[in-house]
């Protein structure tokens, strides 16, 4: 994962996510960045993985029921996580 600072103008590596993955959605909830979905190479995902950026981690947090790739997310109130796919 590459990082952008818009304060100091500067990119950075971090740390990878835990499973390699390809056409997949992120969005953030708050501070944190959420990885979800996706394709390994072998299946579509239904995992999902939560970026802490105070600690520059990758966790596993509760995966979606149906596995998906290309498809889009949003988050509305802070509280619930709205799929758009075909």
């Amino acid at each position: 994962m590459e990082i952008y600072d818009f304060q100091s103008k500067t990119w950075s590596t971090g740390l990878p996510m835990l499973s390699n993955r390809f056409d997949l959605n992120v969005t953030c909830l708050g501070s944190p960045l959420y990885a979800l979905g996706g394709i390994d190479g072998r299946a579509v995902l239904n995992t999902v993985e939560r970026f802490d950026p105070e600690t520059g981690e990758w966790t596993y947090v509760t995966s979606m029921i149906t596995s998906r790739c290309t498809f889009g997310v949003t988050i509305l109130d802070n509280r619930y996580a709205y799929f758009f796919f075909n």
